[in-house]
């Protein structure tokens, strides 16, 4: 066994004690080691705030405070919040400008890692860098409704989301709504910005009113601007959900199913005793029906 002198350098000491230490004992510490890396990680990223301002990492919702929009903070974040929960595979925007709308739908469709967004507009201001779109963004430098078609095209399939804040003029509005229904999906929504201004109301109640297949979900963000024309009144969003059949309901299993079916998993059967299993009640208050049932309770 070679032991420790003078004349021994230092490194050849250490390779003199690691060849002595059996190898069960390395590999124990080296998974003590990782195990205590991994522990202070945990810790580290619980006690740590996200900055919520650097889009190339996860929770960056601060892009609705950093982007270039007319839009008023309620509104952000409703944008932001409908698109990174209803997840659309395929989305469309009709009215660019600066892009700030473009940062907050690609930044939300970034953090669920799935689906693109298409932009019309024919005379774009963009002050938003092409790589914090992540990708996810294709620019249309023509106007609407002429340039519908070519979008559609670029998106690859009908849209599932639709933003319209183009020019707010009762004509235009008319004219974009009409443009985008032939290519929407089932369950599509359609969100107008400025939807206070009276040449968009009315375009949407009377689009409204003649279909079927539109179902008005109301003022989802109520924050009207009436000084930014003495004669008209802006801000505000106004909601619309498109359904191929009319239907005043969404069935539930038409939005799980595929979810089920991405999961390979089989879906639970909706017995009637299943509707009234809800877990914390049945852990903390009693067990339901179906509770007992499973545990053959009486």
């Amino acid at each position: 066994m070679p032991r420790y002198n003078a004349a021994m350098p230092a490194n050849g000491a250490i390779s003199s004690l690691k060849a002595i230490v059996p190898a069960p004992v390395k590999s124990s510490l080296r998974g003590a080691r990782r195990a205590l890396r991994d522990r202070i990680g945990i810790i580290s990223n619980r006690l740590a705030r996200p900055n919520l301002y650097r889009l190339n990492k996860p929770e960056r919702v601060g892009v609705v405070y950093s982007a270039p929009s007319d839009m008023r903070i309620d509104e952000r974040l409703f944008l932001y919040a409908m698109v990174r929960g209803f997840r659309p595979q395929r989305a469309l925007e009709i009215g660019v400008l600066r892009g700030g709308s473009a940062a907050i739908i690609t930044n939300a469709l970034e953090e669920v890692r799935r689906g693109t967004l298409v932009g019309v507009d024919p005379e774009p201001a963009m002050a938003v860098p092409w790589r914090d779109l992540h990708g996810r963004y294709t620019l249309i430098r023509k106007p609407s409704p002429d340039a519908i078609p070519e979008a559609r095209d670029a998106a690859g399939g009908p849209w599932e989301f639709v933003l319209i804040d183009g020019l707010h003029r009762y004509d235009q509005v008319r004219a974009d709504l009409a443009a985008v229904l032939p290519h929407l999906s089932d369950g599509a929504y359609i969100l107008f910005h400025d939807a206070f201004h009276y040449g968009v109301a009315t375009a949407v109640r009377e689009a409204v009113e003649a279909s079927e297949n539109l179902i008005d979900c109301g003022y989802p963000c109520r924050t009207v601007n009436p000084w930014a024309d003495a004669t008209m009144p802006y801000n505000g969003f106004r909601l619309l959900r498109y359904a191929a059949t009319p239907a005043r309901s969404v069935d539930v299993e038409r939005i799980l199913d595929p979810l089920y079916e991405m999961e390979r998993r089989a879906r639970p059967p909706l017995r009637r005793e299943a509707l009234n299993h809800d877990l914390w009640y049945c852990r903390a208050v009693g067990p339901c029906e179906q509770c007992r049932a499973q545990h053959k309770q009486p």
